[in-house]
């Protein structure tokens, strides 16, 4: 039930859609494409040779940074890996690999904010993986920190909400959010989504009264 981040010059890994699908270009980090993950469903459109090929980036990645380890990129990168690895996984229901390679993305994300903190497309990926591997304090943590940060940073605005809408399960705190996403400027097909994911938010904060 969150969201994905793909990178300029990477390959998306499709996984099932379960509610929407938001897809907007942002300058500083690439394309950015919002999906939720279901982890009970097999996702036959993947092969095992794409894992295979995440892996062997993984394995190449963390010798890169045995002879770099101060180099922000390649600890971000690996984090990218890690997290695609672990939708990998997720798409064909093994939910203890997914949950494992989402907790270790969460390790190179934090050294490379740790160099950069104001790697805000980082931070949210890792505020995403954090919540996939049900590390919900730190995903909060990034979470709040990327809206601090950025407040128009749109992806971190409808990030946070999905969060506080299904983990948090707190309605009234995701259509804030939402609605600060929706006072940004919006493609035309990302408004409409975001849209759709405020009517839900406000049908949620009715039906709780």
């Amino acid at each position: 039930m969150v969201m994905r981040a793909i990178r300029n010059k990477r390959r998306a890994l499709k996984v099932p859609l379960l509610i929407f699908t938001v897809v907007l270009s942002i300058s500083l980090v690439g394309l950015f494409t919002y999906t939720p993950l279901d982890f009970n469903t097999s996702q036959p459109g993947v092969q095992a040779s794409e894992v295979e090929s995440l892996l062997d980036l993984q394995r190449h990645l963390e010798q890169a940074l045995k002879l770099e380890p101060g180099n922000v990129e390649l600890h971000v990168s690996l984090g990218n890996t890690l997290y695609d690895i672990g939708v990998y996984y997720a798409g064909y229901g093994d939910a203890g690999k997914a949950g494992r390679y989402f907790k270790e993305a969460t390790v190179p994300y934090e050294q490379a904010l740790e160099m950069d903190p104001s790697l805000i497309g980082a931070r949210v990926d890792l505020a995403t993986a954090a919540y996939y591997a049900g590390l919900d304090e730190l995903a909060e943590k990034h979470f709040q920190e990327a809206v601090r940060r950025e407040p128009d940073f749109v992806n971190g605005r409808i990030n946070y909400g999905v969060f506080l809408f299904y983990r948090k399960e707190d309605p009234e705190a995701a259509l804030e959010q939402w609605n600060a996403a929706l006072a940004l400027d919006l493609d035309p097909a990302v408004r409409s989504q975001v849209e759709a994911m405020v009517q839900m938010a406000q049908e949620a904060v009715k039906a709780n009264n």
